[in-house]
């Protein structure tokens, strides 16, 4: 594995080795040292976009509940998008560089969830619980 790859002293094996966009895919139906992370994300992802739109008042009250909408899902998803993505791609052979935009692309969901989506919910929401947001 290339140095950027071998970050975690705990695991000697079990590692995929560098591969290609449409191997990376494949690998996702196969057993290695990511396999918890890209399952668990991506049951994830798929049961916040099954469940989540249908909890949701699109346009109960107006354009301003609609908006509040699509930012509860997209920060409910981003997160689980991002490192999905990451685990899956992580082992390019495209080199360091496009390694460290994907664990960009990762740490960006989380920022969208924390950064951008919280605070216009928390400021829109006028109940006695946006306290605990």
């Amino acid at each position: 594995m290339p140095k950027h790859l071998q970050f975690n002293p705990h695991i000697h094996t079990g590692y995929r080795p560098l591969m290609r966009p449409g191997d990376c895919l494949r690998s996702i139906f196969s057993l290695h040292n990511e396999t918890v992370n890209i399952l668990t994300h991506g049951f994830a992802i798929v049961y916040i976009l099954v469940t989540v739109p249908y909890m949701l008042p699109w346009g109960a009250r107006g354009a301003l509940t609609g908006f509040l909408s699509w930012c509860h899902l997209i920060g409910a998803v981003s997160p689980w998008i991002g490192s999905f993505l990451y685990h899956v791609f992580m082992n390019l052979d495209y080199g360091e560089a496009v390694y460290r935009n994907l664990l960009k692309l990762d740490m960006l969901g989380i920022w969208i969830c924390q950064s951008v989506v919280r605070p216009i919910f928390k400021i829109t929401n006028n109940s006695s619980e946006s306290k605990y947001l």
